[in-house]
């Protein structure tokens, strides 16, 4: 493993290969702000079945990110890559084949749970292969694959509205949203290029296949020994797989590493990042541009920010460290909400509202988006790493759903400019528990992060 600037390939492409399952998400996300037209057009759906079908994706992923880490605990981590490559295939052409609503909603519920597992399992994957020094870079390649998946669902939902598209609407959302299940079948055809992880290897005694994992791995024999070595000390020091109790009912030392990990991933949700992207179009409304066109040119320009946002964030977060970069995340966030409400109250200009959003999500993109994978994985020792870490998952998809829910009705119950103050003030509150909270863990192997909250004073 180098200790350069470039991420070896032997690092990147399995990573990477892994986590072009999460794109799913993204995708879905940009597409279906477009797609949900005529897909209520031609199935007569009313504003409650369309609620359902837009809110069953990530109420359906919480539960599924818990399911991701049994079977990654299971069964390995390759092999419920597999897996999810299969449903994530099998979810979207479902929908694309959808002839009434309840198989709509068939789809809608397989595909929810598939980016469940998606958001589990390759940060989970990229953290147990990569070294300190790659680790940030790496395992946020989820989170850059959600962008790029949603800039390419934004681009295919305005395609849907181009002329020649809008008036074979039938055809159009079919395609588009079968077009989700090609990413997922890459990832199947190649799974079996994928090297296992090698602590989760070692926490099944097997070191022989370690060793081979370690020797690709690796730039020489002196760096397999010691990485090989870190990882058996960690083993016989964690010699049990630790049950769900030890999560749900945790010691002092596990509710500290929840506090980071969990905390992260509330903090991810609570400033609204979900709601920006799902009312984008509402929100440049508000600010004056009421042509569906210039809407939708917007919404790209945003999807654009935050997907250079999240290119940005792991090196950040690997140069700056975890605490500083959480810390930037969440003050910027709050500086931006706060502008955006001031500029609803004086009458502020679109453009400026504009600059503003994109603000908003490069600043979430620089911390808190990445932080949720990267201290949700590091922060924990290799008994409870893929339990806790489904924990954090399942917290931002199950506050993903409430907060995309509620958003309108907060809008109508306390105006716009008053819900950016409420998430800014979530984001403030965030601000507190990093600096009070949050170590540094930059740099250092899993085993020795998790020793960090041994070394704190009961």
């Amino acid at each position: 493993m180098d200790d350069d600037n470039f991420v070896p390939r032997a690092l990147m492409v399995p990573v990477t290969l892994v986590a072009i399952t999460a794109l799913s998400l993204g995708y879905d996300a940009g597409v279906m702000s477009g797609a949900l037209l005529p897909i209520s057009n031609e199935f007569q759906l009313d504003v409650v079945q369309q609620g359902l079908m837009m809110g069953a994706l990530n109420l359906c992923a919480a539960p599924g990110a818990l399911l991701g880490s049994w079977a990654a605990d299971l069964r390995g981590r390759v092999a419920a890559t597999a897996g999810t490559a299969v449903v994530l295939i099998v979810g979207p052409l479902i929908i694309a084949f959808a002839s009434n609503f309840i198989m709509l909603m068939l789809g809608r519920v397989v595909t929810g749970f598939g980016v469940g597992f998606a958001f589990v399992i390759p940060p989970l994957y990229a953290a147990e292969l990569a070294p300190p020094v790659f680790r940030g870079r790496l395992i946020v390649a989820t989170e850059v694959l959600i962008n790029v998946g949603v800039v390419l669902g934004y681009l295919s939902s305005t395609l849907l509205h181009a002329r020649g598209w809008s008036g074979t609407g039938v055809v159009g959302w079919r395609l588009v949203t079968g077009l989700a299940a090609l990413p997922p079948l890459l990832v199947l055809v190649f799974v079996n290029q994928l090297p296992e992880s090698p602590r989760w290897l070692a926490k099944q005694q097997r070191w022989g296949e370690v060793n081979d994992v370690l020797k690709v791995l690796c730039k020489d024999s002196q760096e397999v020994k010691a990485v090989e070595a870190s990882i058996r000390e960690a083993v016989h020091e964690e010699k049990t797989e630790a049950g769900w109790g030890e999560v749900l009912c945790p010691s002092a030392v596990t509710r500290r590493m929840l506090v980071v990990g969990l905390g992260v991933a509330f903090f991810q949700q609570a400033c609204g990042s979900e709601a920006m992207v799902y009312y984008s179009p509402g929100i440049i409304g508000a600010f004056g541009v009421d042509r569906a066109k210039h809407q939708n040119q917007s919404t790209i320009l945003i999807g654009v920010a935050k997907l250079l946002g999240a290119i940005l964030g792991g090196p950040f977060l690997d140069a700056a460290g975890r605490r500083p970069g959480v810390l930037v995340s969440c003050g910027g966030c709050a500086g931006t909400l706060m502008a955006l409400a001031l500029c609803l109250q004086v009458g502020g200009s679109h453009y400026v509202a504009l600059l503003l959003l994109c603000g908003f999500m490069v600043f979430f993109e620089l911390g808190l988006a990445p932080a949720a994978f990267v201290l949700g994985t590091e922060s924990y020792p290799v008994t409870i790493r893929a339990k806790a870490f489904a924990m954090g998952m399942f917290l931002t998809r199950l506050l993903s759903g409430i907060v995309s829910t509620i958003f309108p009705a907060m809008v109508d119950t306390l105006t716009l400019a008053n819900t950016f103050w409420v998430f800014a003030g979530m984001s403030c509150v965030g601000v507190v528990w990093a600096w009070l909270c949050v170590p540094e863990t930059k740099g250092l192997q899993l085993e020795e992060v998790a020793r960090l909250f041994d070394d704190k004073v009961e």
